[in-house]
């Protein structure tokens, strides 16, 4: 999944920047993804910093992004064995609440979170009369 997420990720933010894409709303969607991800990474890696989530950047500042965050994490999960990922992370969430949830739980919820905004930006995309990138896991599958 995690391969998924950088492919679909990449080809919208790709999208946006090849077809100069100014809608506002869609550079939030994403930039609020980008931020969502590296937010869950300074959980995982305690010397990483939590962003703001409203923070809202070009596409070329996203892909920046999340490269570096791909390549970082890609390199933690390299090392990892199927139990690492049952590994436990307590975390406080932005309105002060604490829980605990396994890295796999938290890996899942990455992907679906992406997986919602790249819909919202998608759906943008047409509306706005443009011809968006396929960005289904089934896709991706098939052309791995």
């Amino acid at each position: 999944m995690f391969a998924f997420d950088q492919w679909a990720n990449e080809r919208v933010l790709n999208q946006l920047e090849a077809d100069q894409v100014t809608d506002t709303q869609c550079h939030q969607w994403m930039s609020h993804l980008v931020s969502a991800h590296l937010g869950w990474q300074s959980r995982w890696l305690p010397d990483k910093v939590f962003p703001s989530l409203t923070v809202v950047r070009t596409p070329a500042e996203n892909l920046a992004l999340l490269r570096a965050f791909y390549e970082e994490t890609g390199n933690l999960l390299d090392t990892f064995s199927d139990q690492d990922l049952l590994r436990t992370v307590s975390y406080t969430n932005t309105r002060g609440e604490t829980y605990t949830n396994t890295l796999a739980e938290i890996w899942g919820h990455v992907v679906n979170h992406a997986t919602h905004h790249r819909g919202q930006c998608v759906a943008r995309i047409r509306a706005l009369g443009l011809v968006p990138v396929p960005t289904d896991l089934i896709v991706f599958l098939r052309n791995k």
